[in-house]
């Protein structure tokens, strides 16, 4: 009766588990906009990929839905103008952190070679 009960127990275990993991929410993910003439959908990867490289949202605020919505400009050679913060999560730590995470992932690399204009306007959320 031991093992049975044992393995009952790692059921119960095993179940409970499972539903905490259905029940949490996925980590959030980066939008970003720049304009419908842009068609170099790997430059913009790249610059989703450095960002979340140092976006470190406080564990406690991963599961809540929020958002906070920062632009910057993107110059010919990658360096970024000063970010604004454009819509605000609400909570001034979030914001911060988010535009701390953008200042360190720059500058993002020369724009593309094809791009006829000289800097690139970016609505990161």
């Amino acid at each position: 009766m031991g093992a049975a009960q044992a393995k009952t127990d790692k059921e119960k275990s095993d179940e409970e588990l499972s539903e905490l993991l259905s029940s949490l929410k996925p980590h959030p993910v980066s939008e970003i906009s720049a304009g419908r003439n842009f068609k170099y959908n790997w430059y913009i990867q790249h610059i989703v990929s450095k960002v979340e490289e140092h976006w470190r949202p406080p564990y406690d605020l991963t599961g809540h839905e929020v958002s906070v919505v920062v632009t910057f400009t993107i110059s010919g050679d990658g360096r970024i103008s000063p970010a604004a913060i454009t819509t605000s999560s609400g909570i001034p730590l979030l914001d911060n952190l988010a535009m701390a995470a953008i200042a360190s992932a720059a500058p993002f690399g020369q724009l593309p070679l094809g791009f006829s204009g000289n800097r690139l306007d970016i609505r990161y959320t």
